[in-house]
Order: structure tokens, then C-alpha cells, then sequence
């Protein structure tokens, strides 16, 4: 008994011993390490343009009217509530429920059509007639509202700015001399640490710009990625997700002959497509996708893509339990395929890269 329990005190004092260690190492440790401009300082070439302030950075007018345009056929949200509701769970769909699977492997499950309910008709009817009325009225593309090209990112959380940092910073590696924006909440703006945006505005060349209030609150979620989108100040764009780091100048795809031809470049993602057979009636397009898409990455000459990003715009905000239903299942929901299918609904032609997602 006595050997068990002074085995016991040993462990207890080596455990004790090795945490009053660490307590001593900590402030050494921070005290040794360097500042994030020192990092940035030693990682990155120095950026060679003017400071990039998000803060005195203004919205053209003729932008904003553009934008005022897709605010104002948000449905209010009682109405909003009854179109959600008129889309069931478990709704029939065309095409594959559930695909071979991503990193993770293969999904178990149903490899066909959902054969479940239909939407709601007269829900089908309205969407129909809301969105012919919406592309009647389109706004024309603001001419003077962008110039030039750019990188463009969104997401204030520590998570999304942290990783920021690393896309901006990876770009400038690699030779990206394009200026950048990353748009962000005001709640989140207020948290960003000031080191941070004098790193990103100072030292990485990317503007750290606020997404206007809306009608539901500030532009966040899925939404939030359109609106940077379209309210960013650049012509051409290049846009990422916070967590996507490129393995090469990524800026280099606006040289492509892809993207020269059409202005608009689109990567696919693992699954197969399972649209809702609706949308053949709401959108008045015969032939719907056949796969789905990472909207990770994607490459727009705003000019010559305006309409569909216009229409791509309008099927995220009113995409949440609605559009993207319709596009998805539950594998992959959300702002995805908002982008291709207004491509389809305008008859313009995008690249998809052909090559399937690899892990």
C-alpha cells in the first residue's frame, strides 16, 4: 500500500514539477517570438503598391443602385416563410441523391432520385413569375463602378481573417502583385485586431472593407459571398474562400484562353447534381446541370457576366431553405449552384475546369 501511494505522489510531482515549467516558459516563449508584421516582413516580398484603407473606401453610386435592385425583391418575411414552407424535406429530385463521397469516402445511401413530394404549386407559380420580372428589370452594368482586377475574400472570424492572411500572404509568395479586398461585418470588423488589418492593409495590399446593413441585418452567411462579390471595386475578380489556399500564382487565370473566352471560370465539386425538377418551370431552362460546383474559387469579368451574376445574386438571397433546396440535397446546400444555374437561365457561356476533384 505504502510503495502504491508513493508511486502515486511521484506522478503527482513530476506533473507538478513539469506545469511549473511551463508556467515558467510561457513568457519567455512570447517574449522570443515575433511580431506579425515582423513575420510578414520575413515570409513575403514587400508590397510595392500604395496602402490599401478599406476604411474611407466608398461604394459607387451606380454600384449601390445595382445592389438596391436585388435588396428590394427580397420577399418579406412572412412571405419568405410561406415560400420555405412550401418546399418539403424530403422533396423529389432529378438526377442522384448522394454521390461516390468526398475525402471521407464513399455515402451510404440511395444512389437515384429522391421519389418524394413536389413543391408547393402555387409557390412554383410565384417563384416563376418573381424571378421573369426580376431579370426584365435588370439594372445595366454600371459603367465607371469597377475598374481593374482583383482578389476578393470575405469572413471576419478569427477563423476566416486568420486564414486571409495566409490566402493574401501565399499570393504575394508566389508573385500576385494584384491589389486585394476583404469584406466583412461590421460586428466583425469591430473585432478584427488592429494588427491585422494594418498587416493585410499595410503589407499585403488588400483592403479591409464593411458589407452594407440589409434588409435582414448585416450581409452574412452565404449572401455575404455575393455581396462581396458585386459591391468590390474591381472590373475582373478572383475570388476565394478564406480556407483556400492556392499552390500557385493563382492570379495567373486571368491569362487562360478559358477565361479570356468567356470571362468566367467555375470548378466542379465531388457530387453529383440532384436538382429539383421545378426548377425546369421556375427558370424556363429545358437542360439542368449535371454535376455540382465549388464556389471556393471561382474567376468573373463582372462586364461581360453581369446578368448572371445579377440573377446569381437573386437566388442567394432568397437561397436560405429555398433556392438552395431547390439546387441541392443536404450533401453540399447552399450558394453553389447559384452561380452556374444563372448562367443557364441567361444563356451565356461559363468554364467549368473539366477535371474531376481529387483529395
Amino acid at each position: 500500500g505504502g510503495g502504491g501511494g508513493g508511486g502515486g505522489a511521484s506522478r503527482r510531482s513530476r506533473s507538478s514539477v513539469e506545469e511549473e515549467d511551463l508556467t515558467l516558459t510561457r513568457p519567455l516563449m512570447c517574449s522570443a517570438s515575433t511580431t506579425l508584421r515582423e513575420e510578414l516582413a520575413l515570409l513575403v516580398p514587400r508590397w510595392k503598391g500604395p496602402k490599401a484603407s478599406g476604411f474611407t473606401a466608398v461604394i459607387p453610386q451606380s454600384v449601390r443602385s445595382a445592389w438596391d435592385f436585388v435588396e428590394r425583391h427580397v420577399p418579406d418575411a412572412d412571405l419568405f416563410e410561406r415560400l420555405r414552407g412550401a418546399v418539403p424535406p424530403d422533396l423529389h429530385r432529378e438526377g442522384r441523391s448522394v454521390g461516390p463521397g468526398g475525402p471521407a469516402g464513399p455515402i451510404e445511401g440511395d444512389v437515384g432520385p429522391i421519389e418524394g413530394p413536389g413543391v408547393t404549386p402555387w409557390a412554383t407559380k410565384f417563384l416563376r413569375k418573381d424571378l421573369a420580372r426580376y431579370r426584365l428589370g435588370l439594372p445595366a452594368y454600371p459603367k465607371g463602378g469597377y475598374a481593374g482586377r482583383g482578389v476578393v475574400l470575405t469572413g471576419g472570424g478569427v477563423k476566416h481573417f486568420g486564414g486571409a492572411v495566409v490566402v493574401f500572404a501565399t499570393l504575394r509568395k508566389q508573385g500576385c502583385t494584384l491589389p486585394g479586398e476583404l469584406w466583412v461585418t461590421a460586428a466583425e470588423r469591430r473585432d478584427m485586431p488592429a494588427a491585422v488589418v494594418e498587416a493585410l492593409e499595410a503589407q499585403l495590399g488588400a483592403a479591409v472593407r464593411v458589407l452594407p446593413a440589409s434588409k435582414r441585418g448585416e450581409l452574412g452567411g452565404y449572401a455575404a459571398k455575393t455581396g462581396a462579390l458585386m459591391l468590390s471595386s474591381f472590373q475582373e475578380v478572383l475570388f476565394l474562400d478564406s480556407d483556400n489556399v492556392p499552390v500557385t500564382d493563382a492570379c495567373a487565370l486571368f491569362e487562360t484562353g478559358e477565361y479570356k473566352a468567356t470571362g468566367a471560370l467555375l470548378w466542379p465539386d465531388f457530387w453529383p447534381a440532384s436538382p429539383a425538377p421545378e426548377l425546369r418551370t421556375i427558370t424556363g431552362v429545358a437542360e439542368l446541370l449535371n454535376s455540382t460546383h465549388e464556389t471556393g474559387q471561382m474567376v468573373f469579368d463582372k462586364q461581360r457576366a453581369w446578368r448572371p451574376l445579377m440573377v446569381a445574386a437573386y437566388f442567394n438571397m432568397l437561397g436560405p431553405g429555398l433556392y438552395y433546396k431547390l439546387f441541392t440535397d443536404e450533401v453540399g446546400e447552399g450558394d453553389k449552384e447559384t452561380f452556374p444555374h444563372a448562367f443557364l437561365v441567361e444563356g451565356l457561356p461559363e468554364y467549368t475546369v473539366p477535371h474531376p476533384v481529387t483529395s
